[in-house]
Formats: C-alpha cells, sequence, structure tokens
C-alpha cells in the first residue's frame, strides 16, 4: 500500500487504480471510500479501464461520495470500448432498465453479447432471458436455452433454474426431466427457492427420478 501510494503520487494509473482497490476493500490498512473513489477517479482520466469500471460502480452505489447515474452509466461506456467485460454487463444492465438515460434494450443486448463471448456467466444468463423474451431483439429459444447452459456449467443459479425450466418444458429443444431434476437441484442447493420449489413438485409427482415426498416437504419449507 506504501509502495502504491508512492508509484501514485508520480501518476502511475496502475498504482492509483489498485491502491484505490486497497482503500476500497480495506486491505493493508483502513477502508476509505471517499480516498477510494478520489484514486479511482484520477486513474479513469488517464483512460485505466479498471479504475472507470470500479469508479463508475462507487457512483452507481453511491459509495464515497454521491450517487451519479448519469455519470456512472458514462464510466462504464468508457470500459466497456476497452472491451472491458463486466463493465459491457453493467453498462447493458443500467440501458436495459434505462438507469442514467434512456433504455435500449437493442444496445443492452449487444452489450451483453459482447460480455457473454467473453465468458461471463451473469451476462449469458441475462442475454439468455433476452433470447428467452424476444427482448431487444427476435425471440430464440434454442439460442437462450444455448446461454443458459453456458452460464449453468459456471455454477449461475439463475440460469440452472431457467435451463432447468425449458428442459422440463421441451422449450428450445428436447425435453429431458432427468437433466431438469439435476439442474433444479443445484440451484436449489445455493438456495434458490424458485428451484426449490420446482425441485420438490418434480420429487412430489415422480418426474425425472422417483417418487420423494419427504425431500420434496423439505424443499418447499425453504422455499
Amino acid at each position: 500500500r506504501r509502495l502504491f501510494g508512492l508509484a501514485a503520487a508520480q501518476g502511475d494509473a496502475d498504482a492509483q487504480c489498485d491502491l484505490g482497490a486497497m482503500h476500497d476493500d480495506g486491505e493493508g490498512g483502513p477502508q476509505d471510500l471517499v480516498e477510494a473513489r478520489r484514486l479511482y477517479g484520477l486513474a479513469a482520466a488517464q483512460g485505466h479501464a479498471l479504475a472507470q469500471f470500479h469508479l463508475g460502480g462507487m457512483l452507481a452505489d453511491g459509495e464515497g461520495g454521491p450517487e451519479d447515474a448519469v455519470e456512472a452509466r458514462r464510466l462504464y461506456r468508457l470500459a466497456a470500448a476497452q472491451g472491458h467485460a463486466r463493465a459491457q454487463y453493467r453498462l447493458g444492465g443500467m440501458l436495459a432498465n434505462g438507469e442514467g438515460g434512456s433504455e435500449d434494450c437493442a444496445e443492452a443486448r449487444r452489450l451483453f453479447g459482447l460480455a457473454a463471448a467473453q465468458g461471463d456467466a451473469d451476462a449469458q444468463c441475462d442475454l439468455g432471458a433476452m433470447h428467452d423474451d424476444g427482448e431487444g431483439g427476435p425471440q430464440d429459444l434454442v439460442e437462450a436455452r444455448r446461454l443458459y447452459g453456458l452460464a449453468a456449467a459456471q455454477g449461475h443459479a439463475l440460469a440452472q433454474f431457467h435451463l432447468g425450466g425449458m428442459l422440463a418444458d421441451g422449450e428450445g429443444g428436447p425435453e429431458d426431466a432427468v437433466e431438469a431434476r439435476r439442474l433444479y437441484r443445484l440451484a436449489a442447493a445455493q438456495g434458490h427457492a424458485r428451484a426449490q420449489y420446482r425441485l420438490g413438485g418434480m420429487l412430489a409427482n415422480g418426474e425425472g427420478g422417483s417418487e420423494d415426498c419427504a425431500e420434496a416437504r423439505r424443499l418447499f419449507g425453504l422455499a
């Protein structure tokens, strides 16, 4: 932290960003969100994508100073243009929800696609949902199922739940109750209430495997 401070004082953007992160997380000394925001700002002004992303997050959440969704959106856009996957995802979310400016679901879908291509599980899941619902472009259940599958394979509970539903109902491909039950179980183990409920229903009715009313009752209780 001391050495990052020396380098940051000389204008090194990497040091400013890393020192900001240490203040942000309380690493190597006390947490100081105001100082974290200041340091991220110095690095962001030099075009540092990670600092732009972190500063955007602090502004979006009102950490270390006033909330400013408009400036957060601008910073995410700068970082996203440099290929920062999480910034692409966060900017997509702001556009989809009309935060910090007008709503633009088509652009949100494009940004989610960029982040999803870099392996971001949240983006894969949210892009899957946009294909599932026909939001920001045409409905494509096959593509929705594929994207949910990518995120589910990374342990993303919401994607596991959605993919389980598509498999249970035969949407976007063949019906597969056994795999649906497995996916619901994975999401349920992460505390996903709707997955606990759906898995309970499959167990109560013997869908995708043997009937187990006692376990169904337990899962319904959790949900």
